[in-house]
């Protein structure tokens, strides 16, 4: 959001603040699922909301920050659920079905369309990773590929087999230090091609699956999806690790 331009949205009643973006936003959306965000423009946001330029620009910068927030909330939200649901150490997404149905998917549906967000599919894949990465078995591949490194490493720099022609006379922080650079020159080899290889298969299909079903959401409903995304997807994936 801009900042406050000479404190007047701090004087601002909070309530009346709110309210406006929020109806701001609407009519933003209310354009934006009948046309991409190029074909957009403030003065059709403000006319369709019942405000000037002006206020407009004090809580946007410009047409794509609309956009830009509305996808920050669904991200937050999202996030929000999937904390809850995985604090246990495992998944469960049982009582988030009218949250995703009613503050998700209306949105999902037109960000991840024909004119949607390329930009909000990647940020939706890596912001959920790391609450999927651990029920799905991924970091045993890093830790694995870590130690055979640090092992390997170690014995090498106790051999006195240094880079950049350092001797068998470093001292034992030397000695850890140059560890450290050849396990950070290694990290990509094979095995972390493989993770992030896994873990692009993995996100990509997750999203796929979404999309398909907000392609064809008159099939199946929002506990059908999302039970089959726990049982079939990820459970069944933790099962094999």
């Amino acid at each position: 959001m801009q900042k406050d331009k000479g404190g007047l949205m701090s004087r601002k009643n909070p309530e009346v603040t709110q309210e406006t973006v929020r109806r701001l936003k609407e009519a933003f959306w209310g354009l934006y699922r009948l046309k991409p965000v190029e074909k957009i423009s403030v003065r059709e946001i403000t006319d369709a909301a019942g405000y000037n330029h002006a206020t407009f620009y004090l809580y946007f910068r410009n047409v794509r920050d609309v956009r830009d927030q509305i996808e920050d909330d669904l991200l937050n939200t999202r996030d929000r659920l999937f904390e809850a649901a995985t604090g246990s150490g495992k998944i469960d997404l049982s009582g988030v079905f009218s949250i995703v149905e009613g503050e998700f998917l209306p949105y999902a549906k037109v960000l991840l369309g024909p004119h949607g967000d390329p930009a909000f599919e990647r940020a939706a894949k890596e912001r959920i990773w790391p609450y999927l990465e651990p029920l799905v078995g991924f970091p045993a591949i890093a830790d694995d590929c870590e130690e055979r490194h640090g092992l390997q490493v170690t014995a090498e720099v106790e051999k006195g087999q240094l880079p950049s022609g350092a001797g068998k006379g470093s001292d034992n922080g030397e000695k850890e230090r140059m560890r450290h650079d050849v396990l950070d020159h290694q990290q990509y080899d094979s095995e972390m091609v493989k993770r992030e290889l896994a873990k692009e298969f993995f996100l990509s299909g997750m999203l796929g699956v979404v999309k398909s079903y907000l392609a064809h959401d008159d099939v199946l409903t929002t506990e059908e999806v999302i039970d089959f995304i726990q049982s079939e997807l990820i459970l069944r994936q933790d099962s094999h690790r």
